[in-house]
Formats: C-alpha cells, sequence, structure tokens
C-alpha cells in the first residue's frame, strides 16, 4: 500500500512541475513586457520632446549625439586651422541661413548674419543676450574680465559711463587734437623722405606708426615710449610686441579651444597666462611713473592719469586700469590700420576713384593746407569711400561672443541658455538682399546717404551696437579720416613698377582682425609744395 501511494505522489508532482514552470514563466515574461512597454514609452515620449525642442531651435548641420557638429567641423577644418574654421562657418552660413546653430559637445554656438536677426538680438534682446562666456581671454588678457570687453553688471556700466564723460567725450577729442595733428604731420615728414630717396612705401607700417604713437600720447602721456621716455625703465619688452602678441593669441581660434575637454590640452590659456604677467609688469611701470607725477601735485595730461586721479570712492583697481589701456590700444591700432590700408587698396584698384577724391580734396581744402578735421565733413566722397571701406571690409569678421542665461526667443526660434552668440560683420555688410552688388567697391552707395541711418537699421556694423558696441567708435572713425585723408591728399599712389592696378591683392588673412593677407607695398609721388611737408 505505501509504495501505490508514493507511486500517485510522484505523478501528482510530475503533472503539477509543467504547471509551475508555465506560471513563472507567463510571470516573467509579463514582467519583461511591462518593461519593454514601459521604456518605450518613456523613449517615444523623450523623442517627441527632442524633436519639439528641435524643432524651435535655428537651422544647423546634423547634430549627432554628444558630439554635435563636432565632427562635420573636424573633417572640414581640422583642430588646429583658424582660417579653415572661418572658412567652414562661412560656408555653412551660405547653406543654412541668416542664423545658424553649431553644437560643439556641450557648447552652443549662434551665428547672426543678417541685420534682421542682429537687431533682434542687440536691440530686443539685449539685456538677454548682454553676457560674455567665461574664456581665456577675458580672464588672462581682460585682466579677470575687469576690462571694458568682458566686464558685466554694474562694474560694466561704470566704465561704459567713464568712456562716455571722460574718456572718449568731445571734450577729450577737442583737449587731444593736437597729439594727433603732431603725428599726422610726422607721419606726412617721413613718408615724404622715403619717397625722395626712391622707397617703396609699406602703408601698414606707417599707418600702425601714427596711429600707435597717437593713442600712446593720449592715453600714456608719451607717443613715443619705447624710444624716447627715457624714465621708465622698461625691459626688453616693447609696446609693439607686446600687442602683436595679444592679438595673435586672441585671434587663434581653432576648433580644439572651441571643444570642451580638449581646450585644456597644451591650448592657449599657458600662453595668455605669461603674457598677462609680462603686460601686467609693463602697464606697472607706467601706473607707478605717471601716480608719481600726480603726487607732485601734476596736473593730469593723459587720460591714464584722468582713471588714476578719480575719487576715492570711485577708484578704479589697477587691473581694471590696465584692462581699459589695454582694451584702447589694441581696439584703436590694429582695426584703424587695417581700414585705411583696405581703403587704400581699393583707391590704387580703381584709380578714378583715387583721382575723384583728389580733386574733391583740392576743390575743398586747396593746395596751399593740409586738411583740417574740421573739413572732414565737406568731403561728401571722401566721407563715402570710409563707409564703403568699412561695409566691404569690416575691421573684424566676427563680433567678440555675446551670451544669453535663460533661453531666449529671436524670431521662430529658441536659442537655449548659456549659448555663445556672435555677429558676423563681413556677411552683414556684405548681404545680397540689402546692398547690391555687395562686393563690388562702390562708394557712390553712401553719397548723400547718412551713414548713422545705415547702421540704425543694421545694414552694417562696423562697431557693434548697444551696451557692448565699440565705446571709442567716434575717435577711431576720427583717425581713420585723419590718417587716410593726409595719404589722399600728400601724395599719387601707384603700384610698384611691373605691378598694374588689378594686380592688387584683396585676400584676407585670419586672425581677430581682418587685414590684408600681405602688406600694401606701394610707389608714393608728393603732391603738394615740399614746405607743406615739413614739421
Amino acid at each position: 500500500m505505501g509504495s501505490e501511494d508514493a507511486w500517485m505522489t510522484s505523478q501528482l508532482h510530475s503533472l503539477q512541475h509543467p504547471w509551475s514552470w508555465n506560471a513563472a514563466g507567463l510571470g516573467r515574461a509579463l514582467y519583461i513586457l511591462a518593461g519593454v512597454v514601459f521604456f518605450a514609452v518613456v523613449y517615444f515620449e523623450q523623442s517627441s520632446k527632442r524633436r519639439e525642442r528641435l524643432a524651435k531651435l535655428p537651422p544647423g548641420p546634423f547634430q549627432w549625439p554628444y558630439l554635435g557638429s563636432l565632427p562635420h567641423l573636424f573633417l572640414s577644418a581640422g583642430l588646429r586651422s583658424s582660417s579653415k574654421l572661418r572658412e567652414t562657418v562661412a560656408a555653412l552660413e551660405t547653406k543654412h541661413g541668416p542664423i545658424m546653430l553649431l553644437q560643439i559637445a556641450d557648447l552652443h554656438v549662434l551665428v547672426v548674419s543678417s541685420g534682421e536677426f542682429a537687431k533682434q538680438v542687440l536691440v530686443t534682446h539685449d539685456a538677454e543676450f548682454f553676457f560674455r562666456p567665461r574664456c581665456g581671454v577675458g580672464k588672462y588678457l581682460g585682466f579677470g574680465s575687469a576690462d571694458i570687453a568682458f566686464a558685466e553688471g554694474r562694474h560694466h556700466w561704470y566704465l561704459r559711463k567713464l568712456c562716455d564723460t571722460r574718456l572718449f567725450s568731445s571734450e577729450s577729442f577737442a583737449s587731444n587734437a593736437p597729439i594727433r595733428k603732431h603725428e599726422a604731420a610726422n607721419m606726412l615728414r617721413s613718408l615724404f623722405e622715403a619717397s625722395q630717396r626712391g622707397e617703396a612705401i609699406c602703408v601698414r607700417d606707417a599707418v600702425t606708426t601714427f596711429v600707435r604713437n597717437s593713442l600712446c600720447g593720449m592715453l600714456l602721456g608719451t607717443g613715443h615710449l619705447d624710444v624716447e621716455n627715457t624714465s621708465l625703465h622698461f625691459t626688453k619688452e616693447t609696446l609693439t610686441t607686446l600687442l602683436d602678441e595679444v592679438v595673435a593669441v586672441a585671434g587663434d581660434t581653432t576648433l580644439r579651444e572651441l571643444t570642451p575637454g580638449l581646450n585644456s590640452w597644451g591650448g592657449r590659456d599657458e600662453q595668455m597666462k605669461d603674457l598677462h604677467l609680462r603686460l601686467t609688469k609693463y602697464f606697472q611701470v607706467i601706473l607707478d611713473d605717471r601716480s608719481l607725477r600726480l603726487e607732485t601735485n601734476a596736473e593730469p595730461e593723459a587720460l591714464v592719469d584722468v582713471l588714476l586721479s578719480l575719487d576715492e570712492d570711485q577708484k578704479l583697481s589697477s587691473d581694471a586700469i590696465m584692462g581699459i589701456l589695454l582694451d584702447s590700444l589694441v581696439g584703436g591700432i590694429y582695426p584703424i590700420t587695417a581700414t585705411v590700408e583696405w581703403a587704400l587698396t581699393e583707391l590704387v584698384r580703381h584709380p578714378a576713384l583715387l583721382e575723384r577724391v583728389q580733386m574733391e580734396m583740392t576743390e575743398v581744402v586747396g593746395p596751399y593746407h593740409i586738411v583740417h578735421e574740421a573739413e572732414f565733413s565737406q568731403l561728401s566722397f571722401f566721407q563715402a569711400i570710409v563707409k564703403e571701406t568699412l561695409r566691404l571690409h569690416p575691421a573684424m569678421a566676427m563680433s567678440l561672443p555675446h551670451m544669453n542665461k535663460v533661453a531666449t526667443p529671436v524670431g521662430d526660434y529658441e536659442v537655449p541658455a548659456n549659448t555663445c552668440v556672435v555677429m558676423d560683420y563681413a556677411a552683414i555688410g556684405r548681404d545680397a538682399k540689402v546692398w547690391p552688388k555687395p562686393l563690388q567697391f562702390d562708394p557712390r552707395r553712401f553719397v548723400d546717404t547718412d551713414a548713422a541711418s545705415q547702421i540704425d537699421t543694421f545694414k552694417l556694423l562696423p562697431f557693434g551696437y548697444g551696451r557692448r558696441g565699440c565705446p571709442g567708435a567716434n575717435l577711431g572713425v576720427i583717425l581713420v579720416q585723419l590718417s587716410l585723408a593726409y595719404l589722399v591728399q600728400g601724395f599719387d599712389w601707384r603700384p610698384l613698377k611691373g605691378q598694374l592696378p588689378h594686380d592688387i591683392h584683396v585676400q584676407e588673412a585670419a586672425g581677430v582682425f581682418c587685414f590684408r593677407s600681405t602688406p600694401l607695398t606701394l610707389r608714393a609721388t608728393p603732391r603738394l609744395s615740399s614746405t607743406l611737408y615739413e614739421i
């Protein structure tokens, strides 16, 4: 009997095992199915949100997960070429339109290349896009973002107020007019002597010397810092060497520098850190010397004296003063020189335009004295040449980056928070929808036309706009006009022997400022009485 019970029990267990196994398998299958359904719902919901988010973003090249536009930019421009990166971005602008979003890992860059969208960024949403991204240039060359270009908040407001009321005011222009006139006469005399010796003239060197000495005289109290001022004990460093290094390092923006994770590997931060220390040492000698002069009850003579003699509750730090000086020198010398060199390039390429503006000079100014600043407003065609040069050859192709701290609408798009926004000044000034034959140098566009109206309608932006616009724009225009007027009135300009006007190229160099790829070298023949070239 016991054996029969055991047999029955074993049979019952054998019948139950399949049911138990099937129930367990079904449970696992349901769990798996529920998990699949859950993740599918989450995936499709996230994909829907991502598609909705992407639909609001400005157009741009295909964005890979996390990498964004990096693969495309890398294949087109490589990691170390700033010129190829600029060419690649320009090609992408042509393809994707006047507002384009690039993603480089977790960095977003918005490129604006039309006046319509630039106005929305710089006017409509100026408060949102007022900020600057944190970068090595602001940290080291902006002296801890204490300068005008990278300062924010109340400190930036105060610096702009100083510029408007003290540094670049109409009273300051008037008081510094003798310095500008003296340095322009020096340039004219130097060029006359070189022409008498039959030497070829490097226009860039001549204009750079004039602008540098003029600005140093206004800002620092002596126009020939490294040559004549023996009371200051400098090291082997010269101001020209330091400023050239600043421009070279700041303009070396490559894909490696923009890519998070790569920009710290042998990038330019170490170069900028070293340059910051050398600049500090150089400027400190000047500040100490000017402070000592003021302590002896000397009246403020230069703009640096004004900064050093502010009331106690308005005093600036040494970093802020050095930042202002560096901004003013770099932001003055290089763009002014580039603009004058481009203007003379176009005039020599178009001899009829050069002849016409020289005839205007003769009719308005006469042949018996050198043009005065007060006479510029009467030279309408000369003014048109300056404006057309600023349109076709802006001194900076791209603006310094703006940044928004919150997501911001621009047109029909939404720009994500913490996006770097740059204006493509060159593209705005060469927009075929705004300017007929945009690549042709034609000053007649501006004859009897107010340039301010063109800027207010954002057809060209040679000096930026709004709170981040160039605070020294008026001084820059005066120096451009003064140097170009002296060159045009004082000399006939021709290509070097064996060259024709159309042989002079208009290729641009890479960098933060848009110079010709090679310096302009010409032959000069004096047009006036030799007595007018004497100082």
